[in-house]
């Protein structure tokens, strides 16, 4: 191989290798603003010891608002041939002493607290087993959440597992004691 070949060579191979790098930069770069500019909602279930009731918290944990316009839940029934429906409960029957608040526009970091009447607290709880469903202005559906126990007095969160009830075996499996 002549030096020219060499060099015309070695001149390829960086060309080639800085190219791959930044297109890998470029994709990096492009992920991490679709990631920016994504509406994150993050919606958990909680039932609030002392107080005895359970609700909906509803957190924009992204960087752009979200218009939140519609909360529902659907309760299981099991029926005689162990088969399980969903029963959706009504929008009167929903929320405890207050206003339907939708619209709402929840900008960085805001939350939603939407305490749940009486007789729906009594089916979340103890099992936490309910579908819940979220809907922003545009279309987006919400269903995923995360149940936890919320204990006022001592100020702290118990991650539950849906269908279980917290004991003090699993506060100790959490380590929140």
């Amino acid at each position: 191989m002549t030096p020219e070949q060499k060099l015309a060579l070695t001149l390829a191979v960086y060309g080639a290798i800085l190219s791959s790098l930044l297109a890998i930069v470029q994709l990096i770069r492009w992920i991490q603003d679709f990631r920016k500019e994504r509406r994150q909602v993050r919606v958990f279930l909680e039932y609030v010891a002392w107080y005895e009731h359970a609700q909906i918290v509803i957190t924009n944990s992204g960087h752009r608002p979200v218009t939140i316009t519609e909360v529902g839940i659907a309760i299981p029934h099991k029926l005689e041939d162990r088969r399980i429906i969903w029963e959706d409960v009504p929008r009167n029957s929903l929320l405890r002493g207050m206003e339907e608040p939708f619209p709402t526009t929840l900008k960085d970091g805001d939350a939603l607290i939407l305490p749940l009447s009486d007789v729906v607290s009594g089916y979340v709880y103890p099992s936490m087993r309910v579908q819940v469903s979220v809907f922003d202005s545009e279309g987006n559906r919400y269903t995923r959440y995360k149940a936890r126990l919320y204990d006022p007095k001592w100020g702290h969160y118990v991650n539950m597992k849906k269908g279980t009830i917290p004991t003090e075996r699993h506060d100790r499996v959490n380590g929140d004691r």
